[in-house]
Formats: C-alpha cells, structure tokens, sequence
C-alpha cells in the first residue's frame, strides 16, 4: 500500500520529481526509495508523465482539480497510442515501479486515477471499443465495470463512457 501512496503522490504534486520523492519520505520511505532509484530516468517532469499530464499530475498545488478533458482508457499499448494521437490523458505508471507493485497497489493507483477523471468530469474514450463489458477481459474489463458502478454506461457504438 506504500506503493500506492508514493503513486498517488506522484500524480498530485506538480513539483517535478526531487518534489515527489521528499513528500513521499515521511508517509512511505521504502515507495520513495523506490521512486529515487528510478528518478533520474525521469528527469522532465513528474513520475509517470505523459506528453499531456495524468490524472492528478495535472493539478497545480492550490488550483484544485485540472480541467475537463479527455481520458482513454483500453487494452495496452492501444491506449496510451491512441491517447498520444489524441493529446488526452491516460493512465502510465513507468514499468519499473508497475512491476515492484501488488496487484492490491496497482488497483489502488488505478482507482485513484478513475476517480480522480469522474472528478473533472473527461470525456472517456475507449481505445478497445466494446458493445458489452462482458467482451473486455482483465484490467481493462475492472476499470469499465468500476465506471459503471459510479454510473456510467457505455455509449452506443462501445467508443465511450457516458452519464
């Protein structure tokens, strides 16, 4: 569960890395370690960005959530291609702290990223269009049974999720 604190740190200070490894320090020492041995790999911005910040990397300290925007969600690498070509957000955490991660942490930091796009309202686009969540399989068939139980459905043609 450190992991996923250290995790959420990470997308919620806008601090770029040195930032994120001291806040981490006092809530999870063993996360931070980890987050300063791969650092140095990530030196343009905060841990886990993407050429369009993520989920919480997007807020600013004191501004509060970022603006609607979109979000892809889908099967790897579909999504992270499609949400590059469309400047959306999108859920990347480097492979090197995914893989030192539980599953239990690697939901957690899921979710959290889940909630925190319900929380700006995004347009959701799924790179892996579906007519049925029982036609999704693994992490991705989690994450679109988690939006419906927060009361999304999926569009008609399975390239979105709605309210």
């Amino acid at each position: 569960m450190a992991l996923a604190i250290a995790v959420g740190a990470a997308w919620m200070l806008s601090a770029g890395v040195p930032g994120i490894i001291a806040a981490t320090y006092a809530a999870a020492p063993k996360a931070a370690a980890i987050l300063e041995s791969v650092a140095s790999e990530y030196s343009g911005g905060p841990l886990g960005a993407s050429p369009v910040p993520l989920g919480a990397a997007a807020v600013r300290e004191g501004e509060g959530l970022a603006a609607r925007g979109k979000t892809v969600l889908g099967k790897f690498p579909d999504y992270v291609e499609l949400a590059d070509e469309l400047g959306a957000r999108r859920f990347n955490i480097p492979t090197e702290i995914w893989n030192k991660m539980t599953p239990t942490e690697q939901w957690a930091a899921n979710q959290k990223f889940l909630d925190q796009l319900i929380a700006r309202g995004d347009e959701i686009i799924l790179s892996n269009p579906v007519k049925s969540i029982s036609e999704a399989t693994g992490s991705y068939r989690r994450e679109l049974r988690y939006l419906m139980d927060e009361s999304f459905k999926l569009s008609g043609n399975g390239t979105r999720m709605t309210r």
